[in-house]
């Protein structure tokens, strides 16, 4: 019976995970193809987009490396 709760709370918990991650992928996916248009509008130049557009990709995975650090560091504890 206790093994059960525990799953549903786990499952509860990555729902909500899922939910959130989906909105925020969803957020990005809208602002993205206005990105390019912007920066055209205000002169920049086709090098300077691939740019932005490389930046926009690159530094969320940059970003995780020191939280990866921090995370190790920092007392582990159950989210949910």
């Amino acid at each position: 019976m206790g093994e059960q709760k525990s799953r549903e709370a786990e499952s509860k918990g990555l729902s909500f995970l899922y939910r959130r991650t989906v909105l925020s992928s969803f957020g990005s996916g809208l602002i993205s193809p206005f990105i390019p248009i912007y920066a055209t509008q205000i002169g920049a130049s086709p090098a300077e987009l691939g740019l932005i557009q490389a930046i926009n990709s690159v530094s969320p995975s940059i970003a995780q490396i020191p939280w990866g650090f921090i995370i190790d560091r920092v007392k582990r504890r159950i989210l949910f």
